[in-house]
């Protein structure tokens, strides 16, 4: 290992809904525009105070949770670090080129705080997460905005070299997760669809029905899945049944707010308790994630509708399917119909 490995240090960064601009005009940016006194803060605790002052977080954990991510791109991140940004069953490499700043031009979608960077790799082509270790793999799969990866440096940089997955088993489910999100929009319409997520949520232990098309709810639920907690496991003390709605789309290519909504209405509504969207699209639209996103990284700020939601595009499942097993989901569609 040189000397320059051994001292620069690596941070996995979320830039989901920012990602293209980045991309295009080489730098990463981060949210909390409204805290552009941020900087200035006298230490952690100061820091924490400044960031509640204006996004009010409904808990200290919340607020915990969104206020380190913050201090570490803030403080911690330095030039020469390298950044991982997770993109679907892929990521990028980039390098740390300045300090934090606040950009006024960011304001208008919360993309003011920035630091400039050089891509390490081809940002086209996204390195795909079968040319890394499993235990970077999972260190991707993180939800805060930045988390810190020191001891992936060394696997971060032969990523940037490998010419091919890591082992057999990673080129095998790579090859496979093609294939299977290929079929999906190949042989399935929305109905077929809809009954491929409710076989996928009752191999994954819960009892699951497609309503009937005419709810009384608000909002619109496509598969209704239940799972009975006994009092220990739901933290309540009783008995209790807990409720997934998932509003299903079959799209091509992008997947837009319309369905978001959808499922977001019913929640709040009490149809039930959380909600999931589930797209065999490549991607959601930029407003989309930018929603969902702000609802579970910066607390109460008027978005609470979609704190929880969850969104689930072509690749992930993709991964759902494979992670259950072909057989068991063919068993259970057959049994439906």
């Amino acid at each position: 290992m040189t000397e320059i490995e051994r001292e620069q240090r690596a941070w996995v960064l979320r830039l989901d809904f920012r990602l293209d601009d980045c991309l295009k005009n080489d730098y990463v940016a981060v949210g909390w525009s409204c805290a552009r006194t941020a900087a200035e803060a006298k230490d952690w605790e100061d820091f924490k105070e400044v960031v509640q002052s204006h996004y009010q977080y409904s808990s200290n954990q919340a607020l915990g949770n969104a206020a380190g991510s913050f201090w570490r791109f803030l403080f911690e991140m330095e030039t020469g670090d390298l950044l991982v940004i997770p993109v679907d069953s892929a990521f990028h490499v980039a390098q740390v080129e300045s300090e934090a700043v606040f950009d006024n031009e960011g304001t208008a979608d919360d993309s003011s705080w920035r630091r400039k960077v050089s891509w390490r790799n081809n940002t086209s082509h996204p390195i795909k997460r079968t040319y890394v270790n499993n235990d970077l793999q999972r260190r991707l799969r993180a939800r805060q905005t930045c988390v810190q990866a020191d001891d992936f440096v060394s696997e971060l940089l032969s990523s940037l070299e490998r010419a091919a997955p890591l082992n057999l088993a990673s080129a095998i489910r790579e090859k496979a997760l093609s294939v299977v999100t290929d079929a999906v929009d190949r042989v399935m319409n929305n109905r077929d669809l809809e009954r491929l997520v409710m076989a996928l949520v009752e191999a994954s232990g819960f009892d699951a029905v497609i309503p009937s098309r005419r709810q009384d709810n608000r909002g619109d639920i496509d598969v209704r899945a239940t799972i009975n907690l006994p009092g220990p496991a739901s933290g309540l003390g009783d008995d209790t049944t807990v409720s997934v709605g998932y509003q299903v789309k079959h799209h091509d290519d992008v997947t837009g707010v319309e369905g978001l909504d959808q499922i977001a209405d019913a929640v709040e509504s009490g149809a039930v308790d959380y909600g999931f969207l589930v797209t065999s699209a490549d991607r959601f639209s930029e407003e989309v994630i930018k929603r969902v996103e702000n609802a579970l990284l910066e607390g109460s700020d008027g978005n609470d509708r979609y704190k929880r939601i969850w969104l689930i595009d072509r690749a992930a499942l993709g991964e759902w399917i494979l992670d259950v097993g072909l057989e068991h989901v063919d068993k259970r569609m057959t049994i439906a119909e």
